[in-house]
């Protein structure tokens, strides 16, 4: 196992972790039924969207665990622009929870790679990496003790300096 597969293993676990932690696990039983049927839901179902919007539509707006499944939509969003925008939209409207704080980290790893597919130089092209180390260094200074800061220190790391 490599190095880099070992540290993406660690951060997945991490994840697990959070998301069962009693701030998900909410007080009523019904809270902590939806975080077990999420838990295990496979994002490789055909069915897998229609699951989410099945969780969200039952949980009421105040449910502890409405940010990491509105993440988990998020992720599905085929239009890069609108899936920045709705990550955009949950890191702030959650910020300081966990579905809120991997929202921040996922919208700086997006503007990454749209700044690694494009393939002109141009103004475009240095806006994504702009925002790209701009979110990353938000992220790790606002969330230091997150599940991602060692990996968006390395993310960081390995981005050009702006010209």
């Amino acid at each position: 196992m490599t190095l880099n597969k070992l540290q993406d293993l660690r951060t997945r676990l991490l994840m697990l972790k959070e998301l069962l932690s009693p701030v998900n696990q909410g007080t009523r039983e019904e809270e902590k039924q939806r975080l077990a049927n999420f838990a295990i839901l496979n994002p490789y179902s055909r069915n897998y969207a229609q699951q989410l919007d099945d969780l969200l539509a039952a949980m009421p707006e105040t449910d502890p665990l409405r940010d990491n499944v509105r993440l988990a939509r998020a992720k599905l969003i085929p239009d890069a622009q609108l899936r920045a925008k709705t990550l955009q939209e949950i890191s702030e409207t959650f910020a300081g929870r966990d579905g809120g704080i991997q929202a921040l980290y996922d919208l700086g790893i997006l503007r990454m790679q749209q700044w690694k597919e494009m393939k002109q130089e141009g103004e475009e092209k240095q806006t994504f990496l702009g925002e790209a180390r701009q979110l990353l260094t938000r992220y790790i200074d606002t969330y230091p003790e997150s599940s991602f800061t060692d990996s968006a220190h390395r993310m960081l790391a390995s981005l050009p300096q702006i010209n």
